[in-house]
């Protein structure tokens, strides 16, 4: 099995190939600085087409430097806000969340110290993101924004479904 590059930004590897200008906008939406610039390295290589979660973590290799992985899948290529894939790769390898370009080095900075340009707070792993972030735990928090109607429906199972009673707050509201 090929092996996904250990590079010394946080990898966005691309596992969609079905739209190129969709890829290219993305790539410069993320290097858009924002509060900070992201620092990442694109991994455009048709090796890991569709790949899915778990084959990825199954071609990280044994010393990779990053906790966790940014992928640019179909749902960041279709949805209109280009939610990108993050795998953590260090305390329970395969756990999924998504996260939008603008919010990226949020994410970057706090789960890992060396990702971002500009110096800020730091979590060295998911754990302790979690640990700072208690809420996260809260296995209802999402019905605060979807009805359990909308939230467990077939369609939000297999995409991104807008939250019909509550936005998710960003960090800019």
């Amino acid at each position: 099995m090929t092996r996904i590059p250990d590079t010394e930004a946080s990898p966005v590897l691309r596992t969609d190939y079905s739209d190129d200008g969709a890829w290219e906008q993305l790539c410069t939406a993320i290097q858009r600085p924002a509060m900070f610039r992201a620092n990442v390295a694109f991994v455009s290589d048709p090796t890991y087409r569709g790949f899915s979660a778990a084959q990825i973590v199954d071609a990280v290799p044994a010393a990779f430097r990053h906790s966790f992985l940014f992928v640019v899948d179909e749902t960041a290529i279709r949805h209109p806000e280009h939610p990108l894939l993050v795998i953590d790769l260090g305390d329970e390898p395969g756990r999924t969340f998504r996260v939008i370009p603008s919010e990226m080095c949020v994410f970057a900075r706090t789960l890992a110290r060396t990702e971002c340009v500009r110096t800020s707070s730091t979590t060295a792993s998911a754990a302790g993101f979690i640990a700072s972030n208690p809420i996260l735990l809260d296995s209802k928090i999402m019905l605060t924004h979807y009805s359990a109607e909308v939230l467990f429906s077939p369609e939000a199972r297999a995409r991104f479904v807008e939250p019909n009673l509550e936005s998710i707050p960003r960090h800019d509201d």
